[in-house]
């Protein structure tokens, strides 16, 4: 599957992820009533991390609208949780039929070469497996060596578009690797909403 540029979200640069996978798990979805948790840890990304997360560069404001649009589009969010603060995510988005689905991930900067991103990425596999997702699609900068190592852990998948690597997951093949946690119901893609609704405002 071709995973156009301006539909799909960019996994963020700023995961490292691929050394200390022994770090502890706090790892748990997000309801609607910790939305705050999430926007707080999207507005500490710097300009480098929000760009590649979102595809484009965004400032404050689009973060505050986007996450206030969750409330009525919810998605599966998946965080890392340390004292009540939110220090990395994933997020999973259905995309044509039922059993398709987007990822996209983020890990401030000093939570990142802990496992953090690895130990997101299997509690995902088990939250698409719940929801009978059976492919997970994924977009991330060529240059993102941290990134790479992370997604040739769960896929070879993986194939050059334009200066993206894009790829594809089973998470059938890592069902089972983590406890199984019930997650939010799954619907529409944020990002074609937000950019339907907001555009491409960079204001803050």
């Amino acid at each position: 599957m071709a995973v156009a540029r301006t539909d799909a979200p960019l996994m963020a640069n700023c995961i490292g992820s691929h050394a200390g996978e022994a770090a502890p798990v706090a790892i748990q979805p997000l309801g609607a009533d910790q939305l705050t948790l999430f926007r707080d840890h999207l507005l500490r990304l710097p300009p480098e991390c929000r760009g590649a997360r979102f595809g484009m560069s965004v400032g404050d404001r689009f973060i505050r609208q986007y996450v206030t649009t969750a409330r009525a589009l919810s998605t599966t969010i998946m965080a890392y949780v340390e004292d009540n603060t939110v220090r990395g995510t994933a997020e999973l988005r259905p995309v044509g039929d039922s059993g398709s689905a987007e990822v996209t991930l983020s890990v401030e900067a000093a939570w990142r070469r802990q496992g953090v991103g690895t130990n997101l990425m299997h509690q995902l596999m088990e939250t698409a497996t719940n929801h009978d997702i059976r492919h997970i699609y994924f977009r991330f900068l060529a240059g993102n060596v941290a990134m790479k190592s992370l997604a040739a852990k769960f896929t070879m998948e993986m194939a050059l578009d334009d200066m993206d690597l894009v790829g594809k997951i089973d998470p059938t093949s890592f069902a089972g690797a983590h406890t199984t946690r019930r997650s939010p119901p799954l619907t529409s893609g944020w990002l074609r909403v937000m950019h339907s609704l907001f555009g491409k405002s960079t204001a803050n």
